[in-house]
């Protein structure tokens, strides 16, 4: 698939080839029509040519924004942004990050790789999928508040996902899968390839050089975690990488199985327990883990094909989780179980515990031995007494003569049941009695009932080592010394018999099967690290103090250490969100932002009442500060305040608010939603392009004419932008009004609420007034000063800082006469808008040029935006020309220009 930009200005493009053909068309201009005798056509085609080459050199340097789709397959829009006469891409001014913890609320890594033959304009999967547009690291400009001209684009493409935009567009599916079995992957199994992945295999999938055997053993890997049916047809080359890599996907994409994660509040939720009410549990999140890490090895090739059709946000989601994943989470196996609580045992409970003892002892020692009854009677006695080392050493031996009782009639499955609690029991005992020699040997042989000769071999020295140092008799030191020896003996031939195989594909699972044994976490604890706990920790102090947090000390005496007190078991308590923090696998964008902030909140105890958010893109009001979502209308406006900063998807500290409510209460600290305001909707009507200054034969019927016309200096002139306000645009307070949506207290849920802003215009306090221009004032002044505007903030605008044009004169680029009145608008204070009449007015001259040039103008002019739904360009001091500044406004189809200086 591959896409190609489309052409850009006529005005701005110039190559020979492009010469207007010598034709009777040509020749006619200078035909009778002229009373100048008739020209020679070769002039005239010689002076069009350099008629362009002059407004080529005139506009070069300038700003041209345009945008693209969607169209009836894709919703995808896509805002272009060039500089005439340039092919060096344009680099926007994005917000950055400021703490290496919070580059993950970007999406910087892409999975799907070219091929190194694929056209510079080429399109795969990946690009094609909308996932977040906050998550792209060039949506937010520096200007806090404001997008880049390429997040514009994505915001588009976001209210056309969010609404259709009135088309039916035609989506590419993955329903249409059968679902195949899937064989499910034991633990050992599934821990030995997360080591795989982290150490040898976790590089390329097949890079140049590997054997044959390589891509044979990567073949059965994949079947053992997805099964036969599903990699049916696919041979184990490195040809069939599309195939593998189709059938990846359409496994991740079985919502019966695995997790859309991008509908996960916490993803800790989903793997921090062993088998969790509605979530996936630890095992079943693993083994998407690594299947979805096996998909991102194959598409980082560049021989996937683009991807596959079957690339869909859930598996985009799920490979961004794993990618984090799997680099931070690191497996820790604990030799040991947790021990029950000791308790005290009445005199009632000793007798029967003896009892039971005693038929146990019985029924071991019979001649007709019943261990599977001795098995039982010792486990309810050791359920009225946990710690007696007597009972758990007699059900050790039960445990182990009942294994092999059910060996010698073919019984397998009492056999792996009965082996399995013995090596539980034993590991038991070890840690009850680590000096006893005879509980490494119960472990021992358990182990090796089970097949696990290298984990027996470990037992019988620890064995040896307490009995040495206990001074055990030399029978029994011997003893134990010849079970090492065999242990090792069978150790060697189990390699032997493995490295015989001439099979690759059985000789792989036979030394997986091996090193699986080291991986087996029966009568041990796992435990997962975070290698970035630390760098968490640090960040999110980090980022209570970029936002002026009002607790930043309760939050570091809280963060500062906690992972490792969770580690250890001595920190209770922490929320999900907080433990997702700490390891890091957080989804960017959207997904990072609400996570931070739950975090940051989580760790202070000032604000242990108030619970957390309930709304998709909420705000926080504190009793003297306030912070909002910058998708949201209040993160948007306040954002142009001085000293407020957007950090991660917030924007603050801003100035604390005022609430109406309809019920009791005074509320100090509460989350309240203003997400129901409707967002302004993009133009993405295609308008058909017009350069007022090009060569057009049907109105321009003397080409010399033209020629002569556009290439005289005197017609070309710089407009003239806004002139500077003088006055100061005060804002007096926040006012929040609480909807009818929600009926219920302001304890139970998020505050649904409307907002308004009240501001005041006055004179500059420096300015010398004297009392004739006092007079002057009352008289021809438009209104007075003490004035209150009340801005109710109706709809939730974008707001585009365009970057920098190149032009070669320090005031701008000129305009030709011919376009002189497109420039010539007539400009509007901010408080002149929020008249109905005059905004009406303005509404007819097309483009609404704001003059927010006086103090604290910018954000009353964003919230006049807010007031009559338009989305802005806003023109920065560090920013484009006025001609620019109005093309790129129009060319992105917006209501608004805000001129900032």
């Amino acid at each position: 698939m591959t896409t190609q930009l489309p052409d850009t200005d006529n005005a701005y493009v110039h190559s020979d080839e492009e010469a207007l053909p010598v034709d009777d068309t040509a020749a006619s201009i200078c035909s009778g029509e002229s009373d100048q005798e008739p020209r020679d056509p070769d002039e005239i085609d010689t002076r069009l040519l350099d008629a362009e080459d002059f407004v080529f050199e005139q506009n070069r340097g300038a700003l041209h924004a345009s945008l693209y789709g969607p169209s009836a397959t894709s919703a995808k829009v896509s805002a272009v942004l060039t500089h005439a006469g340039k092919l060096v891409r344009i680099e926007e001014e994005g917000a950055g990050y400021l703490h290496p913890s919070f580059e993950s609320y970007h999406r910087t890594k892409k999975f799907i790789k070219n091929p190194d033959d694929a056209y510079r304009s080429y399109v795969d999967y990946e690009d094609a999928l909308y996932f977040d547009c906050e998550a792209d690291p060039a949506y937010h400009h520096a200007h806090p508040g404001t997008l880049t001209i390429h997040g514009y684009g994505l915001d588009c493409w976001d209210y056309v996902e969010e609404t259709k935009y009135g088309l039916a567009i035609v989506r590419r599916g993955y329903a249409d899968v059968t679902p195949t079995p899937l064989p499910g992957a034991s633990v050992k199994q599934l821990l030995r390839r997360v080591d795989d992945l982290k150490k040898r295999r976790g590089g390329q999938f097949g890079l140049y050089g590997e054997s044959q055997d390589y891509f044979v053993e990567e073949d059965v890997d994949l079947r053992q975690l997805i099964g036969d049916e599903a990699m049916a047809g696919i041979v184990s080359s490195r040809k069939d990488i599309h195939g593998s890599a189709t059938a990846l996907l359409n496994v991740l994409n079985r919502a019966d199985v695995f997790a859309d994660l991008t509908k996960k509040p916490c993803i800790s939720q989903e793997w921090n327990t062993v088998n969790p009410e509605g979530a996936l549990g630890m095992w079943t999140f693993i083994w998407q883990m690594i299947i979805t890490t096996e998909l991102a090895r194959r598409l980082a090739t560049g021989e996937a094909k683009g991807g596959s059709s079957r690339f869909s946000r859930q598996a985009l989601a799920s490979l961004i989780i794993a990618d984090k994943w799997m680099s931070n989470a690191e497996p820790r196996m604990t030799e040991g179980l947790p021990l029950p609580d000791p308790r005290e045992v009445s005199p009632e409970e000793k007798v029967q515990t003896e009892e039971l003892f005693a038929l146990a002892e019985e029924a071991m020692d019979d001649e007709d031995p019943e261990p599977e009854l001795a098995v039982q009677c010792l486990g309810v006695a050791i359920a009225l007494d946990p710690a007696n080392t007597k009972y758990q050493q007699a059900r050790c031996r039960a445990l182990i003569m009942a294994a092999e009782e059910a060996a010698e009639v073919g019984n397998e499955e009492a056999v792996t049941r009965l082996y399995a609690e013995g090596v539980v029991d034993a590991r038991r005992l070890t840690q009850y009695t680590p000096n006893d020699w005879t509980a490494w040997a119960f472990l021992a042989k358990a182990q090796l009932g089970r097949g696990a000769i290298k984990k027996s071999l470990q037992a019988w020295e620890q064995a040896l080592t307490v009995a040495e140092a206990a001074e055990e008799s030399e029978e029994i030191q011997k003893i134990i010394r010849e079970n090492i020896a065999a242990s090792r003996m069978s150790l060697a031939e189990e390699f032997l018999e493995m490295a015989g195989i001439s099979d690759p594909a059985e000789r792989h699972r036979s030394m997986n099967e091996i090193k699986e044994w080291d991986f087996e976490i029966l009568g041990n604890v796992i435990k997962w690290w975070s290698n970035v706990h630390a760098q968490q920790e640090e960040g999110l102090v980090k980022f209570a103090q970029s936002i002026e947090w009002p607790y930043v000390d309760e939050v570091r005496g809280r963060i500062i250490g906690i992972f490792e007190r969770m580690f250890a078991m001595q920190e209770q308590g922490v929320f999900p969100s907080l433990h997702d923090w700490l390891y890091g696998p957080l989804l960017p964008g959207n997904w990072f932002a609400d996570s931070i902030m739950t975090s940051l909140v989580s760790c202070t105890a000032s604000l242990s009442n108030i619970g957390f958010s309930s709304s998709e893109r909420p705000g926080l009001v504190l009793p003297r500060v306030t912070y909002w979502r910058t998708s949201t209308v209040l993160g948007r406006v306040l954002a142009a305040l001085p000293g407020v900063k957007s950090v991660n998807g917030w924007v603050g500290p801003c100035p604390p608010v005022q609430i109406d409510l309809d019920f009791e209460g005074e509320p100090q600290m509460l989350w309240v939603d203003v997400g129901g305001i409707a967002r302004v909707p993009p133009n993405l009507q295609r308008v058909p392009f017009y350069d007022p200054i090009a060569y057009n034969e049907d109105v321009d019927k003397d080409g010399a004419t033209y020629a002569t016309e556009i290439t005289d200096p005197s017609k070309w002139t710089i407009p003239i932008p806004p002139v500077r306000d003088e006055r100061q645009y005060i804002l007096k307070s926040i006012q929040l009004r609480h909807t009818k949506e929600n009926e219920k207290s302001f304890e139970s849920e998020d505050l649904k609420c409307d907002a308004d802003l009240e501001f005041v215009v006055a004179q500059p306090a420096h300015e010398e007034t004297s009392r004739r221009k006092i007079l002057a004032r009352k008289l021809f002044s438009h209104e007075p000063s003490s004035k209150t505007h009340t801005v109710q903030l109706r709809t939730s605008p974008a707001f585009v800082v365009p970057p920098r044009c190149d032009a070669s004169d320090a005031a701008g680029h000129p305009v030709h006469g011919r376009e002189a009145g497109e420039y010539q608008m007539q400009t509007w204070t901010p408080n002149e808008l929020v008249d109905d009449e005059k905004f009406a007015k303005a509404e007819l001259g097309g483009l609404i040029v704001i003059n927010a040039t006086g103090q604290g103008a910018e954000t009353v002019a964003r919230a006049v935006c807010a007031l009559r739904g338009l989305n802005a360009v806003i023109r920065i001091p560090q920013g484009p020309c006025y001609k620019c500044a109005v093309k790129a406004t129009r060319g992105l189809r917006m209501g608004a220009l805000i001129w900032c200086n």
